[in-house]
């Protein structure tokens, strides 16, 4: 098995929805993105063998994403192109498929790309109404599981495991208050934001053409929400809908020596795993500890933790399921050690690039080994390993 390394990490600024990207369909966001990481990282379109695009909202005119993005930016007709889709995990998912192909051989450069626009997500209506009945056609409604009592979004999903758990709406907030200080502190120190590729918003008769080059996050105090549905969540401690698109390039160890180009990280594992989908908000537990005992690892081995926090509750959750299961205590954890979706928001399956640039940053200072993750909905957890170079 050959050695996957990380070596370069590119996106555009995460924007809620309704700013400065709405007009971008996910596709569009995605070939956007494609063209500027091509341009940071410094690479021939001819060196890449494989495009892995991932979208948790699906495209508004692409069928197969990963094909349309591929045309769109323009690569070679050999350049293959795969379309991963696992929700919020799905950059991640997508980050292990690619390592699976270089460590065997299949590939030599992968660029691994997430990309979801809230602003522009399609709706879906069926075909299966007969004509001449005078019914008009009706918005399906998708869900997370084909059983009632499983069925449930991710704020009901939460405040259920918070009862289970013991999670309290104070535990929550503070959470998410951390969250956003610890981001504040890394973007003032430069430690996040050296990634992002700033978008310019074309002028119009009405407005001046501005450049966004920071990420748009929560700015309130999440104790002035009332609850959302009487448990512990609130718009404060529950992740704002953000959009953009991001690329992670994969390569193995030998390719990117050829090449002069120095590895962020080393790819060590993955995993995924499914789970009742009415506790999916700690999915990320039982996929983090499934890598962990793929790799050869445990839990003290690893200095950093990156967990996609898409709620306050799913976050702390997931830390006392590790903690159940592993007999171990998460206290001292580095956990999200520099903010979190709490912070720059639900962006999708951009946030395993989100995940990955945060966890490498980290590591620099810490230990050996971090962990990302995200739990997806339906009932899927995926996790990915990285250590240090």
């Amino acid at each position: 098995m050959r050695e996957v390394v990380l070596v370069n990490i590119s996106r555009t600024p995460l924007c809620v929805i309704g700013g400065a990207l709405k007009d971008k369909t996910a596709a569009q966001l995605g070939i956007l993105a494609l063209n500027n990481a091509v341009e940071k990282f410094g690479i021939a379109k001819e060196d890449v063998n494989t495009i892995f695009a991932s979208s948790a909202n699906h495209d508004l005119n692409a069928v197969n994403l990963g094909r349309y993005i591929t045309l769109g930016g323009e690569f070679p007709m050999p350049t293959s192109s795969v379309t991963v889709e696992m929700l919020e995990g799905s950059t991640l998912a997508a980050m292990n498929h690619a390592a699976s192909k270089i460590a065997l051989g299949l590939d030599d450069v992968c660029l691994v790309g997430g990309m979801d626009s809230w602003s522009q997500k399609p709706a879906f209506m069926g075909t299966d109404i007969v004509p001449y009945k005078l019914i008009p056609p009706q918005m399906l409604v998708q869900k997370n599981s084909p059983f009632e009592d499983e069925e449930m979004d991710h704020v009901e999903v939460s405040d259920r495991i918070a009862k289970l758990y013991c999670v309290s709406r104070e535990e929550c907030d503070e959470v998410a208050a951390k969250s956003r200080e610890d981001h504040a502190k890394a973007v003032a120190d430069g430690i996040i934001g050296n990634e992002i590729v700033p978008y310019v918003v074309p002028a119009t008769r009405k407005t001046p053409e501005i450049t966004v080059a920071t990420d748009d996050v929560f700015s309130g105090n999440a104790q002035e929400y009332a609850p959302l549905l009487g448990g512990v969540c609130t718009m404060g401690n529950v992740a704002h809908m953000t959009e953009g698109a991001g690329y992670v390039l994969m390569m193995s160890a030998e390719k990117a020596k050829s090449m002069g180009l120095k590895p962020l990280a080393r790819w060590v594992g993955g995993a995924d795993v499914g789970c009742e989908p009415n506790v999916t908000g700690v999915a990320a537990a039982y996929s983090n500890l499934k890598a962990l005992k793929y790799a050869g690892l445990s839990i003290k081995d690893i200095a950093v933790w990156e967990n996609n926090q898409l709620t306050a509750a799913y976050d702390i959750c997931t830390r006392k399921e590790m903690a159940r299961q592993a007999y171990t205590s998460m206290k001292n954890a580095n956990w999200n050690g520099l903010g979190g979706a709490l912070a720059v928001g639900n962006s999708g399956s951009v946030a395993g690039i989100w995940l990955a640039k945060a966890a490498i940053s980290e590591m620099e200072d810490a230990g050996q080994y971090a962990v990302l993750s995200s739990c997806c909905g339906g009932g899927v957890g995926v996790s990915t390993i990285l250590e240090k170079l």
